[in-house]
């Protein structure tokens, strides 16, 4: 049976209403959450601030992973009783309650073709860096394809642009020297799930050093390529 951890619990209450409002243990959000709504610029990973009132309802977790304090999942929405589409939701959490929710997408239907070809795209991007192909790996990005790691603001993902990848010069540099000095990291997918034009890849890397990263990085992929790439989340392991 899996561990009931305190994330699975907060989907588990959004995905049963009724035994979230008989649970105080578990409830959704706190009482000061912020909730922000999906972003209009595609340059953006995160909208503004929404009125928590106007979050549509979770019938059904679909897809998740968890790392460090956040989750994310493709949700079915829904309100009063009618299918509203399918969500791509990151939560925040704190003591097993959601302190932050980021709806980075929304789709009325899921295109399935092109969910496969940006997770492909996604284990693709790990394989070539994992056998230090620079050539391979470099045409998975689209030329004026744009790098983003966090800030540390907790109220903010993915909203400070790299100041090393700033654009295909650049990334070519940086990656043909890492790989030509065989410095880059040995990464295993724990987890790549996608809704939309996004997909989220959550990776163990393991660095040349010894040490080993949990990372959470959002991608989004057009034709084939890696447009816009979100380093979000990363955490040393012991």
């Amino acid at each position: 049976m899996k561990r009931l951890t305190p994330g699975l619990l907060v989907l588990l209450a959004w995905t049963m209403p009724a035994l979230a409002q008989s649970t105080a243990a578990v409830p959704v959000l706190t009482a000061d959450a912020k909730v922000f709504a999906p972003s209009p610029d595609p340059d953006v990973l995160a909208g503004s601030l929404r009125n928590p009132e106007d979050l549509s309802p979770v019938s059904a977790v679909l897809e998740r992973t968890e790392v460090g304090d956040l989750i994310v999942a493709v949700v079915r929405l829904a309100r009063e009783g009618r299918d509203e589409g399918y969500g791509l939701r990151l939560y925040r959490l704190q003591d097993g309650r959601a302190t932050h929710v980021w709806t980075l997408i929304e789709v009325a239907e899921r295109d399935r073709a092109v969910e496969a070809g940006s997770i492909q795209v996604a284990r693709t991007f790990i394989e070539t860096n994992n056998r230090g192909d620079a050539d391979a790996f470099l045409a998975l990005f689209h030329p004026q394809a744009r790098n983003f790691r966090s800030s540390g603001d907790p109220n903010r993902i993915g909203d400070r642009p790299s100041r090393t990848l700033v654009d295909a010069a650049s990334r070519e540099r940086f990656y043909r020297t890492l790989f030509g000095n065989e410095q880059q990291a040995q990464v295993t997918a724990n987890a790549v799930i996608a809704l939309g034009d996004l997909v989220v890849s959550h990776d163990l890397a393991r660095l040349p050093n010894g040490t080993s990263v949990d990372g959470l990085s959002v991608y989004r992929v057009r034709d084939g390529r890696i447009t816009h790439d979100w380093y979000v989340y990363s955490e040393l392991r012991e």
